[in-house]
């Protein structure tokens, strides 16, 4: 069974640093994923891995209340 992480970093609210995907197992990739960021520090991420979005939306949402 192939295993594959996601790792986001984030340094504040108003910074998403990178997205880093792991695929371990038979060494197959997903489509690549894109990040970019506005010109007021807001992150987009286009990604078909739907857990990591929504662990990117939650992490958001948690980061805005500061």
């Amino acid at each position: 069974m192939m295993k594959h992480y996601l790792t986001a970093l984030f340094s504040s609210p108003e910074k998403f640093l990178s997205l880093f995907s792991d695929i371990t197992g038979r060494g197959e990739h997903d489509k690549e994923e894109h990040i970019w960021i506005d010109e007021n520090g807001n992150a987009f991420v286009n990604t078909e891995n739907e857990k990591f979005m929504q662990a990117f939306e939650s992490h958001v949402k948690k980061m805005s209340q500061y």
